[in-house]
């Protein structure tokens, strides 16, 4: 077999055999996570939470860590319990909602397209009631604005939000708590082993949220 045509079969071979190791990861992982925690028990948390789940809520409700709860909605995805709520998809982080859940987004723009391009009017004018349609305050509540979600699941919102990395102050601005609140619900998060504290290149405490 020439060189050439032997490197290719070892390089394919190697890649295969990376891929079938991750696959056998992650099925070690889910089969762990599935073993703490049941599917009915995360789908009651979202219909708890007017059928909106993500890491935050699930990490606030549960004894798992990010990592863990990332892993078992992407499961619960995978199987069609839960949907994509692409309302949240700039933020950065993954959010669901369960199947059969009504989006307001989506039904927002589908009346828009039902009201205005039946009537014939161009997409440039309907462009603008589209933008109202996906940004408006009944579609993009703000975490601090929710009262669904409790203050844990906001706090561990905002690391998402903040490249995984919080502190006390980053709350104090965000929330309105105090800087004694503050720290007080980081170390109870951090006991938790949703959080690891480090110390920041300016000498200060934070906290990194753990996958």
């Amino acid at each position: 077999m020439p060189l050439v045509l032997l490197l290719l079969f070892l390089g394919l071979g190697g890649m295969t055999a990376a891929i079938i190791a991750y696959v056998m990861y992650e099925n070690k992982q889910k089969k762990l996570v599935n073993a703490k925690i049941t599917d009915q028990e995360v789908l009651q948390i979202a219909r708890n939470n007017q059928g909106k789940i993500n890491v935050a809520v699930l990490c606030e409700n549960t004894q798992l860590t990010a990592k863990e709860a990332k892993t078992k909605l992407k499961y619960l995805s995978e199987t069609g319990a839960l949907s994509m709520d692409w309302r949240n998809i700039l933020s950065g982080a993954d959010s669901y909602i369960l199947k059969g859940t009504t989006n307001q987004m989506l039904g927002n723009i589908g009346k828009v397209l039902q009201e205005n391009v039946s009537n014939g009017k161009s997409w440039k004018e309907i462009l603008p009631q589209l933008a109202q349609a996906v940004f408006s305050p009944n579609t993009q509540k703000s975490i601090e604005q929710s009262p669904t979600i409790s203050r844990d699941a906001q706090i561990i919102s905002l690391a998402i939000e903040n490249n995984n990395i919080i502190s006390a102050s980053l709350i104090c601005v965000k929330l309105n708590l105090n800087i004694d609140e503050a720290q007080k619900k980081l170390e109870e998060l951090r006991q938790k082993q949703v959080f690891i504290s480090e110390i920041g290149e300016n000498g200060g405490l934070l906290y990194r949220l753990l996958h």
